[in-house]
């Protein structure tokens, strides 16, 4: 198994040195490098810390959506799509949902708030379903999330918006 931790990273950078560098690599430019990834080991924010995609693909359900009276009162399709940030590897070390972003928990959640809810713009909800995750699990910090009405407009397959969240660092 290999060990990509930034503990292993800092020991394999300091193993390395300018004498072994091929002739092309400039010494200060990988002393610099060395000296930055040094820093960054003492604590590197989730942010700049590679973090995982949680898929979550197609979900297509039936809602209340938009501002026509028709659309106020018939049912429509609507499809999300969503992508949730976050480190798996606490639950790949142990292989314990306890460990896991439990994304069948969130999507039932994101089905009840669309077929409870009724906002009038597709901004709306996009942005609620967005809130959703990040309030059910705290392992996430970044969240993606397209929502879109298929055959909405005409002469197009969908129209949606597609957003990005980010969750500020911990401190």
């Amino acid at each position: 198994m290999v060990n990509c931790g930034r503990a292993s990273m800092i020991r394999h950078l300091n193993v390395l040195s300018t004498d072994r560098l091929p002739p092309l690599v400039d010494r200060n430019e990988f002393q610099f490098a060395s000296f930055l990834i040094d820093v960054a080991a003492i604590r590197i924010p989730w942010f700049i810390m590679e973090l995982d995609r949680i898929l979550i693909k197609d979900l297509r359900l039936r809602g209340i959506l938009g501002i026509n009276p028709e659309e106020r009162v018939n049912e429509q399709e609507i499809l999300v799509n969503a992508v949730l940030w976050a480190d798996t590897r606490p639950a790949a070390a142990s292989d314990d949902i306890d460990d896991a972003v439990n994304y069948r928990t969130i999507t039932k959640e994101l089905i009840a708030h669309i077929r409870q809810g009724k906002p009038m713009l597709v901004e709306r909800l996009v942005q609620e379903l967005v809130d959703i995750c990040c309030a059910m699990e705290p392992r996430i910090k970044k969240v993606e999330m397209t929502v879109e009405k298929p055959g909405a407009l005409r002469h197009a397959r969908s129209v949606g918006i597609h957003i990005s969240r980010s969750l500020p660092e911990e401190e």
